[in-house]
């Protein structure tokens, strides 16, 4: 397994950001309080953080971009989250339950074994306590089988999620053709670099994150930059400068095309087996 792939990922569900992080600001109001009419703005409006006209950020983290495929592609890539999203919810659930079951199977409350004293003084008292204890004794042996094989399921279901993760990664790895050594050396300086668990997570299941690890890898500077950036904007730097990389080429289709018609009038021929048509 790659190391971007295995050792960054890693509580999935707790990095997807709710349906309120894509909701578009109101505009701004023209006038603010306490303008006279007439007086000039103290300063001008400053540039967004990635310095592209077209483009800015609003306060809830929405990013807007004149740029049609930057847009096409935020957009895609909206989707996909929130289909993370709901995945990861489900997740969360079979967690909760399996811990709603931990925490529901108490402890039983211990008793202690009879002295020698109380053999003395009261033989039945400590007779009966002594019956106690050993029930005591079943029941703790019990709660701890139960509270074991729990905690099992849940450290299975954390990995099951890590390896799906991983396995997806490494699968558009070799279907990009990206070199192995040099995706490992480039996962093991990006996975270190420091970059927000988002942005991380977003590498991780972007349909050219291999591709582009590599390239981050070759490129410290850009690296770097992304490190430093709002993990929103972060995403729209990774798409406008990586964004394009190549993909996995389809295979061409064996339908053979349409038979050209001449003119703009409508044949009524017959069509042969070759495509041609006869009057």
């Amino acid at each position: 397994m790659y190391y971007l792939a295995t050792t960054e990922v890693k509580h999935m569900s707790d990095q997807f950001e709710t349906d309120d992080d894509y909701t578009e600001d109101a505009p701004a109001e023209l006038e603010a309080e306490g303008l006279q009419e007439g007086e000039p703005d103290e300063a001008e409006p400053e540039q967004s953080e990635s310095g592209d006209e077209g483009e800015h950020d609003s306060e809830s983290g929405y990013v807007e971009t004149d740029d049609p495929k930057v847009k096409s592609r935020l957009g895609q890539l909206t989707r996909e989250k929130y289909e993370a999203k709901r995945e990861a919810e489900e997740y969360k659930r079979r967690l909760d339950e399996l811990e709603r079951k931990q925490s529901e199977s108490s402890a039983p409350k211990p008793v202690e074994a009879p002295n020698a004293d109380m053999w003395m003084d009261e033989p039945e008292k400590a007779a009966e306590q002594q019956k106690a204890h050993q029930e005591y004794v079943r029941n703790q042996a019990i709660h701890e089988h139960q509270q074991n094989q729990l905690e099992q399921q849940k450290q299975a279901a954390k990995q099951k999620q890590l390896q799906e993760t991983a396995a997806t990664y490494n699968k558009r790895a070799q279907e990009l053709k990206v070199n192995p050594a040099e995706l490992q050396q480039a996962g093991n300086f990006v996975g270190s670099a420091g970059l927000n668990e988002e942005v991380l997570d977003y590498l991780l299941t972007h349909e050219n994150g291999p591709s582009i690890v590599t390239e981050l890898g070759k490129n410290p500077d850009a690296l770097y930059q992304l490190r430093d950036m709002k993990p929103h904007l972060a995403t729209v730097q990774i798409e406008r400068q990586f964004g394009s990389l190549t993909q996995p080429k389809r295979k061409p289709s064996n339908t053979p095309p349409p038979p050209t018609r001449v003119g703009g009038a409508r044949t009524t021929g017959k069509q042969g087996n070759d495509g041609t048509l006869y009057e």
